[in-house]
């Protein structure tokens, strides 16, 4: 098998990426792995990978809160609530990327407060440093909740049901 067939056997899974995110690195790197629709319909800041049914939310950790650095009373921003609520009402698999160079004090203060507002929901937050990183986890986690075609051919070969990660 040459190297050109390897690269037509691979899977290009498509990526819905919201407009705010079109000249951002995310999107410059994800063009050279995926298929990739710009859309101004969906929640701002996420990429969704229609075939795992899975959702990501980018947040940049110094946009997410009302004042920065936080002090005492720290508060997650209105807007990126309302956004992270919609979200949620959307897509049954949800996860947020928490983004900054550095995890410091004033990092931890921004996680600490969107975990503790959002508690009680379903919402998975991930830690990234840079653009690559969140590509990496946003891959694993898409790559593991899609199905391959072979896997539904096996199950459709064998009168069986596939099983549902939803």
């Amino acid at each position: 098998m040459s190297v050109n067939d390897a690269k037509s056997s691979q899977s290009v899974y498509p990526v819905i990426i919201h407009k705010s995110l079109e000249k951002d690195d995310i999107s410059t790197i994800l063009q050279q792995q995926c298929k990739v629709r710009f859309s101004d319909t969906t929640v701002p800041y996420t990429c969704i990978f229609p075939m795992s049914g899975i959702a990501f939310m980018i947040v940049a950790l110094r946009d997410s809160l009302m004042a920065w650095p936080p002090d005492s009373t720290v508060s997650v921003h209105s807007q990126l609530s309302g956004r992270i609520e919609e979200l949620l009402k959307i897509h049954r698999h949800s996860f947020i990327i928490a983004l900054a160079a550095l995890h410091g004090d004033h990092e931890h203060a921004a996680l600490m407060a969107l975990q503790q507002r959002f508690f009680s929901k379903k919402l998975n937050i991930l830690i990234a440093h840079n653009a690559q990183e969140c590509i990496a986890h946003m891959s694993v986690i898409a790559k593991v909740h899609t199905f391959t075609i072979s896997n539904i051919e096996r199950f459709n070969t064998k009168n069986e049901t596939i099983p549902k990660f939803r």
